[in-house]
């Protein structure tokens, strides 16, 4: 016969369930980093079309400049001053 010595089924249940609590945390905590990863490439991605509007802005003003000089437009009406 056997003399292994072995935990109650309470106590077993109870290892259980702390371990699987723990498993969750990690889960968790990768799905979080998982998410700062697509949130940080979203970031780039934003950065990097407000770059491109800002230089497409920096042409349409040259262009303004040349056909109607340094002025003002109005950006509702499209009244020069």
């Amino acid at each position: 016969m056997s003399d292994q010595k072995t935990v109650t089924p309470e106590e077993l249940q109870e290892l259980k369930a702390v371990r699987d609590t723990i498993d969750n945390y990690i889960i968790t905590l990768g799905q979080i980093q998982y998410q700062r990863i697509l949130s940080g490439f979203q970031e780039e991605q934003l950065k990097g079309n407000l770059l491109q509007t800002k230089e497409t802005e920096r042409e349409l003003s040259d262009r303004l400049i040349q056909k109607y000089g340094n002025v003002t437009v109005d950006i509702e009406t499209g009244i020069i001053s």
